[in-house]
């Protein structure tokens, strides 16, 4: 579905979830629409920023920002304190895939950073060890984040069905469903922290823009918080030696041959639920 502006949202409440174009620079409005008034005409949803009003239809907006907040792994307020109660590794080593997430929960409303985050997930019994072991139990603790099992997402590219862990180290990463998942929200994304090395250095960051080459070539790139450096292109990790005649031959760009791979929880919005 493509972005509409608001005047055709207002001509065309047709019961779908909507994207709204905002004129708020680098912003975006997400318009839920639901059937009937609901059980508390005139009153605004908890997530809700606005609200247009029919006798059949209640839609309600929330402004969004494009970039989740900032949280970096290494802040001096936490960088030597473990993320998880069951090991001894800290935010600073290995907190990536935790500040990623809490940049994300934060993103979809909720008041935390990495540190109230990681012990909320904690309690939920999302680690073994120093591992986010149980992804699913991260819903346990915050339930507008939710985890697939089983096959949710469409992959185009590769024609098949896939689940919340999605693995591209040894395929080219599929940019048409990770770009209708940025319609919706932010998603983490894996990369190769030491891209030259033959072993891959898993390292998350969260993805939240891509940014298609203008002339339909193979530059492209994708906007993401890296817990590391701060907002970024996610191509500091691609190896210029990766560009060659294998990437020309088989469409593949630079963001497609750096990603390797994603974890996908979906942003429920009032008991709303949107992927494409």
């Amino acid at each position: 579905m493509s972005e509409q502006t608001v005047d055709s949202v207002l001509a065309d409440l047709n019961g779908d979830i909507l994207l709204v174009r905002s004129e708020h620079e680098r912003a975006r409005c997400v318009a839920i629409a639901r059937e009937g008034y609901g059980e508390r005409p005139g009153c605004l949803a908890p997530y809700a920023d606005a609200a247009i009003i029919t006798p059949h239809q209640s839609v309600q907006f929330r402004i969004v920002r494009m970039e989740p907040p900032e949280f970096r792994q290494c802040d001096p307020a936490y960088r030597n304190k473990p993320y998880s109660p069951h090991s001894s590794l800290t935010f600073c080593q290995a907190g990536c895939l935790v500040c990623s997430l809490a940049s994300l929960a934060a993103w979809a409303g909720y008041d935390v950073d990495p540190v109230t985050f990681a012990e909320r997930i904690a309690e939920a019994g999302a680690f073994t060890g120093g591992l986010l072991q149980h992804p699913s139990r991260v819903t346990d603790a915050f339930l507008a984040l939710r985890w697939h099992h089983n096959p949710a997402f469409h992959s185009p590219r590769h024609d098949r069905d896939e689940s919340s862990f999605i693995n591209w180290r040894d395929r080219p990463a599929d940019l048409h469903l990770l770009r209708d998942l940025l319609h919706v929200h932010p998603v983490v994304v894996e990369v190769d922290y030491r891209p030259p090395t033959p072993q891959v250095d898993q390292h998350f960051v969260l993805a939240y823009e891509y940014v298609p080459d203008p002339s339909g070539g193979l530059n492209d790139d994708l906007l993401v918080m890296d817990p590391m450096t701060g907002y970024t292109s996610v191509l500091t990790y691609f190896n210029p030696d990766w560009l060659n005649d294998w990437m020309e031959r088989n469409d593949v760009t630079k963001v497609a041959r750096t990603l390797t791979g994603a974890r996908v929880w979906t942003i429920v919005f009032d008991g709303y639920e949107r992927y494409f």
